[in-house]
């Protein structure tokens, strides 16, 4: 018995060496809580912290979407024109609003942001408003009736000071769907016309006044009996050069040719009845760089693709003529930008 007490001590050491570790396990289980109250504190510091100057903050009122968005007005467009560079020379009106169409109504598809509707973040959510997919001003029951916001409204053509096509300046319906576009061409999908990719950026078109003084320091040419515009960028807004299926350029002319001698050679063809038929290009680069180009004015497109087709490649003295027939355009009519310019300062007035 006496040898055995050792033992029973020895074991209640053992179990009271043992306890401290039964110890230190209980309040390792405990170490969870500790850090999950550390969090929560950490978030309600968050909460509390204002955030930084990078995160915008948005304010408890109702105003355009933009202005929430964009409060400095810094990089969302204000037009609802854009401009469309690096498209083919031969491009057709119809290939162009084909594939524009096309990629607007993808997007809207997708959603597109309404710059213009009211929006108060504090109250509605921080989901901002987009432009409906479908027709809902009223005036049709169908709700299979497609919003016309991915329509181009006009498509005017840029030209070179050679005359040549470089691009198009086109109207969207408003400066959403020309955000939309530019977002677009900005992503990994990027913007073709055709096959080819574009480059698209934001256009403001020049105001009736504008044009008038570059009208009269720039070169001219004949139109009609008129003297029209024809700087490095052509436009058509107001003073632009317009062209349409109905006229061909006539490029790597030789000097000996006069519009005399072309007159002669499309004598079976019939040319336009009102105007010049047949116009000398005076348009030049800043450099004074010229080339010998001529315009034709035919009746219609028919007689412009007739002569197109028989009179190409057509040797002139020492050189061969080469025929390229214009495309059409999407006009906008000088008294609609008038009204668009009126109503383009009145919302600035408004937003200002």
């Amino acid at each position: 018995m006496e040898f055995q007490q050792p033992q029973k001590n020895h074991t209640q050491k053992r179990s009271n060496n043992k306890t401290p570790s039964g110890n230190q396990s209980f309040h390792s289980k405990q170490k969870p809580t500790s850090t999950q109250q550390q969090q929560q504190q950490l978030e309600e510091e968050q909460q509390q912290t204002p955030p930084p100057p990078g995160i915008p903050t948005f304010r408890d009122e109702f105003l355009p979407c933009r202005r929430h968005l964009d409060p400095e007005g810094t990089f969302l467009p204000t037009s609802d024109w854009v401009q469309v560079d690096g498209t083919l020379a031969l491009t057709s009106l119809e290939e162009l609003v084909m594939s524009i169409e096309n990629i607007l109504y993808e997007e809207l598809e997708h959603g597109v942001i309404d710059l213009e509707a009211l929006w108060n973040p504090q109250q509605q959510g921080e989901t901002v408003p987009l432009l409906p997919i479908q027709d809902t001003d009223g005036t049709n029951d169908d709700d299979n009736v497609v919003s016309p916001h991915f329509r181009i409204q006009a498509a005017h053509l840029m030209l070179s000071p050679f005359g040549r096509p470089t691009g198009w300046h086109l109207k969207l319906s408003n400066p959403s769907m020309v955000h939309a576009l530019i977002t677009r061409a900005e992503s990994k999908k990027r913007v073709h016309v055709a096959w080819k990719m574009v480059l698209v950026k934001e256009y403001h078109p020049p105001t009736a006044a504008a044009a008038a003084e570059t009208e009269t320091e720039a070169p001219t040419a004949a139109k009609d009996g008129n003297a029209v515009q024809t700087t490095t960028t052509i436009t058509n807004h107001i003073n632009g050069f317009l062209v349409d299926n109905t006229m061909v350029r006539f490029e790597n002319c030789p000097e000996s040719l006069t519009e005399e001698h072309l007159r002669y050679l499309l004598s079976r063809y019939e040319l336009a009845r009102f105007g010049p038929t047949v116009m000398q290009w005076e348009g030049q680069t800043a450099q004074g760089k010229r080339h010998r180009m001529f315009v034709a004015r035919f009746h219609d497109a028919t007689w412009a693709r007739a002569a197109v087709r028989e009179k190409q490649d057509l040797p002139v003295g020492s050189r061969r003529l080469r025929l390229i027939q214009y495309p059409n355009q999407r006009l906008l009519e000088e008294k609609e930008q008038v009204q668009e310019e009126q109503q383009q300062q009145e919302l600035h007035q408004k937003t200002a």
